[in-house]
């Protein structure tokens, strides 16, 4: 008896370590493999402050901060009821942030003295349920400054809200980590992308905004002076946001598609040619859906 005992041992520890597997927490693994839209022209050195969580958690039915939603369906190697992260939504996003700036060209530095810009924020969002549809939303604040003056250049609001069939074979660890992942992608790309049209550095000949103190462009670029009507209308260059109008830009000499959105109009786009040390102006009027 006492050898059925020793044999049982190492088959009890191994059910053991796989029960404790499916009943642990999730871990978000962000490993981006291309970049976004956005790349910077200089490696410009950056420092990441970590964000704040500030979720309203009043309504969770967890008292852990890491849990970010139930699961009602099955997840293949999960035993939960509840979608509890490894690490805090806040840390997640902070790492993100690092690692997608670094694939935008930004040389991402480890002490606030030796950066030029500062990035921080705030997560005021992060859930995921697991159900007959995956109900995913994540809603991040930023902010870009300058690091000696602590100017603030740019701050913004990104969301990113979806669902999705998980398919017929379900849910995994490996899929609930790629969706947050994915989704937490989209939200900051864009953001990158619009703190990118207040860097004086950009890519390609991207536009250059004027300062506050009115600055006069360069006279080798020309200005593209853009109006809407309905005004505060987000304008896109070659994809690319920049701002609200009406709105006033120096660009390189050169054809650029111009878009307007705004929320409960018709999206309305132009291509635009700019010259050399001269103003194009643009007047859209956009149309109800």
């Amino acid at each position: 008896m006492a050898g059925n005992h020793r044999k049982l041992i190492p088959f009890l520890s191994l059910l053991l370590l796989i029960f404790a597997g499916c009943a642990g927490p999730l871990e978000v693994k962000y490993e981006p493999k291309t970049q976004g839209q956005f790349k910077t022209k200089e490696a410009l050195p950056v420092f990441v402050s970590r964000f704040e969580d500030k979720r309203d958690l009043s309504r969770s039915q967890s008292k852990n901060p890491r849990t970010i939603g139930r699961i009602l369906s099955t997840v293949s190697d999960m035993n939960a009821s509840e979608l509890t992260l490894s690490e805090n939504a806040a840390d997640i996003t902070t790492r993100a942030f690092e690692k997608e700036l670094a694939l935008s060209g930004f040389t991402v530095v480890t002490e606030t003295g030796k950066a030029g810009y500062v990035v921080s924020g705030e997560v005021r969002e992060f859930s995921l349920n697991v159900g007959s549809t995956d109900d995913i939303a994540i809603e991040i604040s930023s902010v870009l400054k300058e690091a000696g003056t602590g100017k603030t250049l740019w701050t913004g609001v990104e969301a990113e809200k979806g669902e999705r069939f998980a398919g017929v074979m379900g849910n995994s660890r490996t899929t609930l980590s790629n969706y947050i992942g994915a989704s937490l992608q989209k939200a900051i790309r864009r953001s990158i992308a619009e703190m990118g049209a207040h860097l004086p550095a950009v890519a390609g000949g991207a536009p250059i905004i004027k300062d506050e103190a009115g600055t006069q462009p360069d006279m080798a670029s020309g200005t593209a002076a853009i109006n809407s009507a309905p005004e505060r209308a987000k304008v896109y260059i070659n994809g690319v946001y920049y701002g609200l109008t009406p709105l006033k830009i120096d660009l390189a000499p050169g054809v650029y598609e111009i878009t307007l959105k705004n929320k409960g109009f018709q999206q309305a786009t132009e291509k635009v040619s700019i010259r050399q040390g001269a103003t194009t102006e643009m007047e859209m009027e956009l149309e109800k859906e």
